[in-house]
């Protein structure tokens, strides 16, 4: 499976941060991730992109304790992207589950 979101700059250059929620274990690898859940194995791989960085955020900030449940096992995945002012950026992750043994 594939992912893909497409975006332009106007006139000054931007970060764009693409984030993806998951109770899965994330480890952030050259070139995409690893998620890790219930014994299976999800790469995630940028495909063409070397501006892209990808860190595991905290979630704690996005949810509203008077309408959310607090999720201690809620992981945020997120890659931010240097993109130059009046350009159109791309990002494609592949998604590749590994096979179960």
């Amino acid at each position: 499976m594939t992912l893909a979101d497409t975006w332009t700059t106007l006139e000054r250059s931007s970060v764009v941060t693409w984030q993806w929620l998951t109770r899965a274990r994330v480890t952030p690898e050259p070139g995409g991730a690893r998620l890790d859940q219930d014994g299976k194995t999800l790469r995630l791989r940028i495909q063409d992109n070397p501006t892209a960085v990808v860190e595991v955020a905290p979630v704690a900030g996005l949810l509203n304790p008077r309408i959310n449940t607090p999720a201690p096992d809620l992981h945020r995945l997120v890659i931010r992207l240097a993109t130059p002012a009046l350009t159109t950026g791309t990002l494609v992750v592949h998604l590749i589950p590994e096979p179960t043994p």
